[in-house]
């Protein structure tokens, strides 16, 4: 089963400098006289030789890991898939495949979804490792089961049918109904007799 999570990435002070490593950067875009902002994550494609020059314009590199977030924002969030899990890729239902998540697809998740993705977990909601690596899928790519295929016109007409029977009380021309117009003592009689 799955269930909804959150892809952050956090920055660290890497031991060892090397080529594939992740960096991210916020992009503002405008759009209709409004601005987005988002992370987009890149990854080293070449060591630089001034890494202090380095940092000063890019900061220091990133690590991806999937939180649960809390009702409460004050709770903060709860660790569930740290960075050497991520992870595999679930296109959905339509493939039966995983792949290795891209940074193409990280970064659809934190652009287009706001780092909100869905992960795969027991019962327990304890991510299920293949591998060693969590399934990711985008956060509007639930499974589809049984529940899905319910016809809905059908409950709602069945709905209907339950308050047809109820006919609302006629209302006069000054915008009052026949209980309107009753007295406390009327109605506690008609109560009773209803009852």
């Amino acid at each position: 089963m799955f269930t909804e999570a959150k892809l952050v990435f956090k920055h660290y002070v890497p031991d060892d400098w090397k080529k594939g490593m992740l960096f991210a950067q916020k992009r503002t875009d405008s759009l209709m006289g409004k601005q987005f902002t988002s992370i987009q994550v890149y990854a080293l494609d070449r060591v630089p030789n001034d890494i202090d020059a380095y940092i000063q314009e890019h900061g220091y590199p990133v690590q991806p890991f999937i939180v649960q977030e809390h009702l409460n924002p004050d709770d903060g969030h709860e660790m569930l898939v740290n960075y050497p899990q991520i992870g595999w890729f679930d296109k959905g239902d339509s493939s039966d495949e995983l792949e290795d998540i891209t940074i193409m697809q990280m970064n659809i998740i934190m652009d287009d979804y706001d780092g909100e993705c869905i992960i795969e977990v027991d019962n327990e909601g304890v991510p299920i490792l293949y591998d060693g690596k969590i399934t990711i899928r985008f956060a509007d790519n639930f499974p589809q089961g049984e529940d899905d295929d319910m016809d809905w016109e059908d409950v709602y007409e069945d709905c209907d049918e339950t308050f047809d029977d109820e006919e609302e009380p006629d209302v006069d021309s000054a915008g009052f109904t026949e209980n309107d117009r009753l007295s406390e003592h009327d109605k506690n009689d008609l109560y009773e007799r209803d009852n």
